[in-house]
């Protein structure tokens, strides 16, 4: 079975830790800036593991989701800067939001 692939060079995967009480406003904010294919990611400890914990600094918490969708790059910096401003990301435990070019897509 052969695939198909586009190569896609405009597209980012936006990837958001944030307060479960925060999601539907997160949500929100993630379709007027052009979000698509949003999805939220419900877990539970997901950083037990020890390597992770001491690397990335990660403890296990329950009150989180992870909430990722596709957005058009050019518009990633400033969606970023959005969130940090509307969600305070960069204050200590607010969450964490980052990105991750797509270098192609399998349909």
């Amino acid at each position: 079975m052969s695939e198909k692939k586009v190569t896609v060079n405009e597209i980012v995967l936006l990837t958001v830790s944030i307060d479960r009480t925060r999601k539907d406003s997160l949500i929100a904010s993630l379709l007027e800036a052009g979000g698509q294919l949003i999805n939220t990611i419900y877990g539970k400890r997901l950083a037990k593991a020890g390597y992770l914990k001491e690397a990335l600094g990660l403890v296990p918490e329950n009150s989180r989701v992870v909430v990722v969708c596709l957005l058009p790059s050019e518009e990633a910096g400033l969606v970023l800067e959005k969130l940090k401003e509307k969600f305070g990301l960069d204050q200590p435990d607010a969450g964490t939001a980052f990105t991750m070019p797509v270098e192609r897509l399998s349909f």
